[in-house]
């Protein structure tokens, strides 16, 4: 058993392109993380707020992200985990409307080589936000936005 660590978050989410895709806002996102080795299971809880900057097309006005992760590690190269998310938020699809959900996302992470490694899983969200198109959304890191999903993602490390 490993002891536990904790971990602060700080940094900036920079506007998106010119073409409509992302928000206008210059954010700030300050936050704690805490983990802790149990053998073979890694378990981590976390809090982000985000200090969101001020916009002419976007309602957001409140953004609040909790998560809990485990993971367990058959062997260097090979784990699983489950991520769930709690989301707070004001405005991110009708102005000053509240959305609460929860995000689960289970996975299996496989080291390909020393550098490369491949990411399967999938998000449900506990509720369909209902944004209608991807114009009318006003937040970008929410990985079920427009429902449930599964992905692949190939990861370098330099």
């Amino acid at each position: 058993q490993g002891s536990a660590n904790l971990y602060v978050i700080a940094g900036f989410v920079f506007p998106g392109s010119n073409e409509g895709i992302g928000h206008d806002r210059n954010d700030q996102v300050l936050g704690l993380v805490t983990q802790r080795n149990f053998g073979m299971m890694t378990a981590s809880a976390s809090f982000v707020h985000y200090f969101l900057g001020d916009s002419e097309t976007t309602s957001l006005s409140a953004y609040d992200k909790a998560e809990l992760k485990l993971n367990y590690s058959f062997s260097p190269i090979v784990k699983i985990g489950l991520d769930v998310s709690f989301v707070n938020t004001v405005g991110l699809v009708n102005d000053s409307e509240k959305q609460a959900f929860t995000e689960y996302s289970p996975y299996l992470h496989i080291g390909l080589t020393r550098s490369t490694n491949l990411k399967l899983g999938a998000k449900y969200a506990s509720k369909n936000l209902e944004a209608g198109s991807f114009e009318n959304f006003k937040q970008w890191d929410i990985g079920s936005f427009t429902g449930n999903s599964i992905y692949a993602s190939l990861g370098f490390s330099i």
